[in-house]
């Protein structure tokens, strides 16, 4: 390690973790409870589906200004403000008695959230030697993998009121955390970065890069599928099928078996197809879960097993298209990787939201909402791949 970096205070991989786990857990722990808080607040299912709507909504927003505003006045400082926001949004949550003040406390938790993933990676590229970020990067991410997974699986035990308790609670942790714990790893500040007019020039020229944007939408249309299973799977589970909580723990487990199964398929794809090719594939056989899912609920045949079979499918695919398109979509941009990775972040977290939203407000029976979403985000995916490759099939790796 240079002297450089032995000047600057070296985060522990406690905190750094801890930092980037809270927001994918607080978002899963609550998925469960989606039911309970309908009839406990006496309001429509598509109301309290809103609540992850605006969660994401914060976080997408959150994540443009994080880096910025670090990069202008210290990683510390600002994830403080981070953990302040997310312990606001657990108190909002925990005294709501209305299903608006919940909407709100969620935006904020999810505001507030998003500080973790996005100063854990800057402090651990600014306070590690470029040969350790990969060690530590993958522990962290590690973490981020799981977090989601331990989420769900804690929420099927617990009450909806425990879930806010629990989240408060972790609030409380995270900001005396981040306080005693947490040191400022930045080693010179700029006090440019957050003028709007670089700030909005910066951003906006990323999407002169060939590709960047066609990926970002694919990204986004991904993780809307993700979060399209995350609002409707708890109320097929639990109202339609008539079980209990726990049950969800079976949907929860096939999710993270595809994700696995997925990941190492397209580990080892690497090496045999282009870029393109693999994403294709994990399009397609998204596309075949989704239709599956469609024939199954279209002939009534709805029971846990059509549910998940076809779940896990489609989860198999996305595996393929996340990573694949991520590192696409950041391939072009080895100078301001940083700012592509934070617009990335705001798109893909934008498109889940909106696509939540549009989800919850289809006039669908509910049982075909989730096969008519997943079979329309899969083919659009399909069509707008297909037509950027097409178009520039002389600059672009051929299918």
């Amino acid at each position: 390690m240079s002297n450089k970096l032995k000047a600057i205070a070296t985060p522990s991989l406690f905190i750094l973790v801890l930092m980037i786990s809270v927001g994918p857990f607080g978002d899963t722990i609550y998925a469960p409870s989606l039911p309970s808080i309908a009839k406990a607040f006496n309001t429509a299912y598509h109301n309290v589906q809103l609540t992850i709507t605006f969660y994401l909504f914060g976080y997408a927003v959150s994540q443009i200004l994080y880096g910025p505003f670090s990069d202008r006045y210290g990683r510390k400082p600002i994830m403080v403000i981070g953990a302040v926001a997310f312990l606001l949004g657990s108190i909002i949550c925990l005294i709501s008695t209305d299903i608006t003040i919940l909407i709100a406390g969620r935006f904020i938790q999810g505001f507030g959230a998003c500080a973790g993933a996005v100063i854990s990676s800057a402090a651990v590229r600014d306070a590690f030697s470029h040969k350790e970020q990969g060690k530590v990067f993958a522990k962290m991410n590690t973490a981020f993998a799981i977090a989601p997974g331990v989420g769900a699986i804690v929420g099927t035990f617990i009450t909806w009121q425990m879930n806010f308790s629990i989240l408060f609670a972790l609030a409380i942790i995270l900001l005396i955390a981040v306080i005693i714990l947490f040191p400022e790893t930045l080693k010179k500040k700029n006090k440019g970065a957050t003028r709007p007019r670089k700030l909005i020039s910066n951003y906006f020229s990323l999407f002169r890069t060939q590709g960047y944007f066609v990926y970002l939408c694919i990204l986004g249309l991904s993780i809307g599928m993700v979060y399209s299973c995350l609002v409707e799977a708890p109320a097929l589970v639990i109202d339609t099928l008539h079980l209990s909580k726990p049950w969800f723990i079976v949907i929860a487990a096939g999710i993270v078996l595809a994700f696995m199964v997925g990941s190492l398929i397209c580990t080892m794809l690497c090496h045999r197809l282009k870029q393109n090719s693999i994403l294709l594939v994990g399009m397609v056989i998204s596309l075949i879960g989704s239709l599956l899912l469609l024939i199954f609920m279209s002939l009534e045949i709805v029971n846990l097993i059509s549910l998940l079979i076809p779940v896990v499918i489609v989860f198999t695919g996305i595996a393929f298209v996340i990573p694949i398109a991520t590192a696409q979509a950041l391939a072009p941009f080895e100078m301001t990787a940083g700012s592509a990775s934070a617009m990335m972040g705001f798109f893909q977290m934008g498109m889940a939201s909106a696509i939540t939203a549009i989800v919850t407000a289809l006039p669908l029976r509910d049982t075909m909402t989730l096969p008519v979403s997943f079979s329309l985000l899969s083919l659009v995916s399909i069509i707008i791949l297909a037509s950027y490759v097409i178009k520039h099939k002389r600059k672009s790796p051929a299918i």
